[in-house]
């Protein structure tokens, strides 16, 4: 048996992954570091692009503001990840604690309202992310100016 062919849908769903994984990572840092006092920063140098709510959630996938740039140790190895959400440090479902309640407010308020909402995404729709992901590599100004 051969390989199936992909649809385009495929296609566009794995170009946009890929591009979701990218913008912005040249300029990216573990923003949970940036908020502990010195001695709690584990500063790695290799980050991991993490879905806030999970991408399983078609609505949100590809929303960059559904992305947060974290460390290893803050995705998924450390005492404070953000993947496992021990205790909800991470998103507190019940006010406005957590990290994201602390850090994040506007942004955890915005994807609670998209958190439960089913979206079936069409050709044109994933198109049109697809440019505006690129639109978002392009439009970021040069290093050295």
């Amino acid at each position: 048996m051969g390989k199936r062919k992909k649809t385009k849908k495929q296609i566009l769903r794995n170009k946009l992954d890929k591009l979701w994984r990218t913008v912005g990572k040249e300029d990216a840092f573990c923003e949970i570091c940036a908020t502990l006092p010195p001695h709690e920063r584990v500063n790695y140098t290799q980050l991991h692009p993490h879905h806030i709510i999970g991408r399983g959630a078609a609505i949100t996938r590809w929303d960059l503001v559904n992305r947060i740039w974290v460390c290893p140790s803050h995705h998924t190895l450390g005492n404070k990840c953000a993947e496992y959400n021990q205790g909800g440090w991470f998103w507190d479902k019940s006010g406005n604690t957590g990290w994201m309640g602390t850090h994040r407010m506007l942004d955890k308020v915005y994807l609670q309202k998209l958190k439960n909402k089913v979206k079936k995404w069409t050709i044109q729709e994933l198109e049109g992310l697809v440019m505006t992901l690129k639109r978002c590599t392009m439009t970021r100004p040069s290093s050295g100016q």
